[in-house]
């Protein structure tokens, strides 16, 4: 005998389709919790594995003589792991506080969502995007530290006094100039993309919690306009240092 299905039940043999109802946001809360301690105890071995690194190192050289050249390419990595990372935190940060802003307001709620459960929604998704930022952060600090040998030849680069006859440049800034440039352009690119998929991203979730999911579609528009003119200010760039 064939089941009746009221309105609203789903076919026999299909799951209820999804909705934003069915969130346990507590869990939700809990599972970033835990994101939070797992990146702090990852950052914690990895600086431990980094100091036994560097401990291992430092008495090599030191017995050889050489600890300037240590202290000289660790200090050289620090900063350009630092300085990428409080540089993508400057891109990154101000545009997830933009989009907050943006989606801020009385919105018009999905239905059977009440106003405490998205302005809890709406903080866990504000501090998920800060969490995965800084993790981008950490991820693409690592690669200019790892060309640390392209900076230091340029910071101390020396001309070579001839020019190449072409570009009536100095060979000097082939060897020294030009990869450093590169670098900067392709970490820019990654920086650039990386943070235009996270505003991305928290834009779309906000919108599938509210039914005027259209009224930031301005702020939005403005938002990626601004991001993509700085990706195609860098390609620009790729395109004249490949000349």
């Amino acid at each position: 005998m064939a089941e009746i299905s009221g309105p609203g039940t789903p076919p026999h043999g299909q799951r209820p389709p999804f909705t934003l109802q069915n969130l346990d946001l507590g869990k939700i809360d809990g599972v970033i919790r835990l994101g939070l301690w797992v990146l702090a105890v990852v950052l914690l071995l990895q600086a431990m594995n980094w100091a036994q690194a560097f401990y291992t190192d430092w008495l090599w050289f030191r017995s050889v003589g050489h600890e300037g050249v240590l202290v000289t390419t660790t200090v050289t990595r620090v900063l350009l792991y630092v300085g990428a990372l409080v540089l993508f935190l400057a891109l990154a940060l101000p545009n997830l506080f933009y989009a907050w802003r943006a989606t801020g307001g009385t919105p018009a709620l999905q239905q059977g969502l009440t106003s405490a459960d998205h302005a809890l929604l709406r903080k866990l998704l504000g501090r998920a995007s800060v969490i995965i930022a800084v993790a981008a952060a950490l991820l693409l600090a690592g690669h200019p530290a790892t060309e640390w040998e392209k900076v230091l030849l340029f910071l101390n680069r020396v001309p070579f006094g001839e020019a190449d006859p072409i570009f009536d440049r100095d060979f000097g800034f082939f060897i020294f100039t030009l990869p450093v440039l590169d670098l900067i352009r392709v970490w820019l690119m990654s920086a650039l993309l990386t943070v235009a998929l996270i505003v991305f991203g928290f834009y779309y979730i906000t919108s599938t919690t509210r039914s005027d999911r259209f009224s930031f579609l301005r702020q939005a528009r403005l938002q990626f306009a601004l991001l993509a003119s700085a990706v195609f200010v860098v390609l620009a760039a790729g395109q004249w240092l490949g000349r």
